[in-house]
């Protein structure tokens, strides 16, 4: 039995493949693995997902995956975030994670965030990540290149009193542009001089629902609400 928690798709240079965070468990009651699986585009176009044999299984984590994002810079590589506060590095061509952001080799008890991660996102050079901690953190891959894994964040945006449940990049003229949807409302972050705004919500939508997904488009930021409502913000980068 399986269980999906998050899907992402990833460049890959062999073909159109997709990530999944997944709770595997062999029946009914047993004990689930909390697994990273990848899976081809192609092969599952014809059956459903729960029939599908994944190309890879990844079980490092150690509670459930949270969210997934592509590698900003290499197509082999791709992130993951979890309940266990953690973000690592797979590369579909290696059986295990290559990396982890918050220290080399993912030492015992090491966290990327204080708390749960609920999101993350790639742009430029960096992965994004947030969660219940309350903090936006900025992660320089170009680090990877020396390491097994990034010491600490390029950059710490708290957001006090606000957990955070999605977050979506932009890199613009002036630098990137990050929405965060958070359980009390919708800003906007320019992490050229860390300045949080609140956007200006629809005239008709109750400040307390939160949205629970955002995407940049070439129309502006659309976002996706707890109350099955779907509105776009005209929003553009400077």
């Amino acid at each position: 039995m399986k269980i999906v928690t998050c899907v992402k798709a990833i460049a890959e240079e062999r073909g159109c493949f997709f990530a999944t965070g997944e709770q595997i468990s062999s029946s009914i009651g047993a004990a689930r693995r909390e697994c990273v699986c990848i899976y081809d585009v192609t092969q599952t176009m014809s059956s459903s997902l729960a029939g599908a044999a994944p190309l890879a299984v990844y079980a490092d984590h150690l509670e459930i995956v949270t969210c997934i994002a592509p590698h900003p810079t290499d197509p082999a590589c791709f992130f993951s975030g979890s309940k266990d506060s953690t973000i690592r590095c797979w590369d579909s061509r290696v059986e295990h994670s290559v990396a982890f952001l918050g220290g080399s080799n993912a030492p015992a008890g090491a966290k990327s965030h204080a708390g749960m991660i609920t999101c993350l996102d790639a742009c430029g050079y960096h992965v994004i990540s947030a969660g219940l901690d309350q903090q936006i953190l900025l992660w320089d891959v170009r680090q990877l290149r020396q390491s097994s894994g990034i010491q600490a964040p390029a950059g710490v945006v708290p957001l006090e009193q606000q957990a955070i449940l999605k977050i979506a990049a932009l890199e613009g003229g002036k630098g990137m542009l990050v929405a965060v949807s958070s359980v009390k409302g919708l800003f906007l972050l320019r992490l050229s001089d860390q300045k949080v705004v609140r956007a200006q919500l629809p005239s008709n939508r109750p400040n307390f629902l939160p949205y629970h997904d955002v995407k940049w488009s070439s129309e502006g930021l659309w976002a996706a609400g707890e109350d099955r409502t779907l509105d776009l913000f005209q929003i553009l980068p400077e």
